[in-house]
């Protein structure tokens, strides 16, 4: 390809004629593995150019020509970039990572291990196995068939109870996957692991909360029977459970108390409707149909 100039590495100095490769083994100077970078017309960001070159000598020692090899190092000039931005990357996740070689052996924990629930810093989980944070919740089992998953190339997803250094539970969402080096051999393990213990903790209290509104349901009086009046109630609290609470009391003289308690300390009120047929309405019709807000307290109903 035609390249539009021939750069110094700072990419903006322009190599002179006389400071070329060619040029210089001519004058009896030899290049070891020097950088050049080279930029072309087309819309490309260019090719850096590793160079090796010497001299050739005749029988008198006088220079009659030279050698310039050319190789192309623009990937090999990348890749510690790369590198360097996906050790970034690693270094500044909130996730924890740990490596591990093919023998379960520590040598590598981001910061986030040790900001997290582990309570371990990065000293003391060195040269160590992650068995440092086993529960004892999940059996042999358990980590049988994680081990044998990873370590035929299958990535492992799953939840994990750990325990940190102060003995305390916490959950994990535990990715696991293998390493290989260019022969496709195993060589390591990384752990990218998040902690939600809170968010398990939210779904326990959640679940518990929706169990406790099912009882509370269950313990609200039944309506009772009243002849000439179809009575009901139900309370709808707008969290999962709440203070209020009705019943219905049966007096001496026959009449019928509702009770409305409010034991939570925010106002409320429990609407009623029944109806009363009357002695001239057909059977499957209602005469009339009454309702009526109570507030908390005793309200004599019928």
């Amino acid at each position: 390809m035609a390249l539009e100039g021939w750069y110094f590495p700072d990419q903006v100095s322009v190599v002179p004629p006389d400071q070329l490769p060619l040029v210089r083994v001519i004058r009896g100077e030899k290049i070891v593995d020097e950088l050049i970078f080279g930029r072309n017309s087309q819309p490309r960001p260019g090719v850096w150019i590793r160079v090796k070159a010497w001299p050739l000598k005749d029988s008198a020692g006088m220079v009659s020509g030279g050698v310039v090899i050319f190789h192309d190092f623009t990937q090999g000039r990348n890749a510690p970039q790369s590198f360097l931005l996906g050790s970034r990357v690693v270094e500044q996740t909130p996730d924890s990572v740990v490596l591990t070689d093919t023998h379960g052996i520590i040598p590598y924990v981001n910061p986030a291990f040790e900001a997290t629930t582990t309570g371990c810093s990065r000293d003391e989980a060195l040269g160590k196995t992650p068995r440092i944070l086993r529960s004892g919740l999940h059996d042999a089992e358990f980590y049988r068939q994680m081990w044998a998953q990873f370590t035929h190339g299958l990535a492992f997803k799953g939840m994990i109870i750990n325990r940190n250094k102060n003995g305390e539970l916490f959950w994990a969402q535990q990715t696991i996957t293998s390493i290989p080096d260019e022969s496709r051999h195993l060589t390591h393990f990384v752990s990218v692991s998040q902690d939600i213990t809170e968010f398990r903790k939210k779904q326990e209290q959640e679940f518990q909360l929706q169990l406790a509104r099912h009882v509370q349901q269950r313990f609200y009086a039944a309506a009772p029977v009243v002849s000439g009046f179809d009575i009901g109630g139900s309370a709808h609290p707008a969290d999962e459970t709440g203070g209020d609470y009705f019943d219905f009391i049966f007096m001496a003289d026959g009449s019928l108390l509702i009770a409305v308690a409010d034991a939570k300390g925010i106002a409320s009120a429990l609407h009623w409707s029944w109806h009363s047929p009357g002695p001239t309405c057909a059977d499957s019709l209602p005469c009339s149909w009454s309702s009526m807000t109570f507030w908390p307290g005793l309200t004599r109903c019928c």
